[in-house]
């Protein structure tokens, strides 16, 4: 999923389970999920940096995925 997300792919949701919350979509299994306002795009290099004010949130118990090195992994607490 972190892989077709990062694509390139004019339709990243097509066949992705998903939700509208506070008005803002969100993945059915997901470990995070924020909603935000927009306030201001910042060009960053070959980035858009998204600044914003947070309408609302939720997260689950579940292992985070993390991303280091070109693989992927968890992350455990310490």
């Amino acid at each position: 999923m972190a892989l077709r997300f990062a694509g390139k792919a004019d339709d990243k949701f097509v066949d992705v389970p998903w939700q509208l919350e506070d008005g803002a979509p969100a993945l059915v299994d997901r470990h995070a999920w924020v909603a935000v306002t927009v306030d201001q795009l910042v060009v960053a290099g070959d980035h858009t940096l998204v600044l914003g004010t947070v309408e609302a949130a939720d997260s689950s118990a579940s292992t985070p995925l993390t991303y280091w090195q070109r693989t992927f992994g968890t992350h455990q607490g310490f």
